[in-house]
């Protein structure tokens, strides 16, 4: 009778330890998978952010902001301080009844364009920088070189402004959606950036 229960007791012991080193296994073979995907969807995650980053933002302190951004999606106040002035205007001929907004800040200026029975929300059309501090999403700033530009731009061009000047010129850069991004330069210096979108 012992031998009986003490080899019931081995065969107990020894199928509970021989199921927990299954599962043991079966954990550690799925953990890492998990781990894997849990990695891959976080470096998916990242690149959308990077992305979405293109050349017609603007980084102020951190913040980015964007053309096209709606002022009652980002809070500009919050972002650049108070505004030294704000104007609203009315828009005529082709534009007639839309609203144009234009708000200056300490070294930037921003046109906001509302569109024909809106008149509440307006999104950024134009950011005029004339100070350091406000860079470029790529790190241009006022003051940088033109190679630092053309090295941050591989593609830009100069703008056909009309201007001969060699020391004083303009590049540009612009997609199929009307958005350009504009780096005057003068002295091989940068002397101001403009972001803008042209309404066709």
């Amino acid at each position: 009778m012992k031998k009986i229960l003490v080899s019931t007791l081995f065969l107990s012991l020894f199928l509970i330890l021989g199921c927990q080193k299954e599962n043991n296994e079966v954990l550690y073979t799925t953990l890492p998978e998990e781990a894997e995907n849990n990695i891959e969807q976080i470096q998916e995650d990242n690149n959308v952010e990077q992305t979405q980053v293109d050349e017609f933002t603007i980084n102020f302190k951190g913040k980015l902001i964007s053309l096209h951004d709606w002022d009652n999606e980002v809070d500009l106040d919050q972002v650049f301080g108070k505004p030294l002035s704000q104007d609203i205007v009315e828009l005529a001929d082709s534009f007639t009844g839309s609203l144009l907004k234009k708000i200056k800040y300490d070294g930037l200026e921003m046109e906001l364009f509302s569109p024909l029975g809106n008149g509440k929300n307006f999104w950024i059309m134009t950011m005029n920088i004339s100070k350091t501090g406000y860079t470029t999403s790529k790190g241009i700033e006022l003051g940088s070189t033109d190679q630092e530009v053309k090295d941050a731009y591989p593609d830009i061009k100069i703008a056909k402004d009309g201007r001969t000047v060699p020391n004083n010129f303009a590049y540009e850069i612009n997609d199929d959606q009307y958005n350009y991004l504009q780096f005057e330069i003068k002295d091989g210096l940068v002397t101001q950036i403009k972001i803008f979108h042209l309404i066709p």
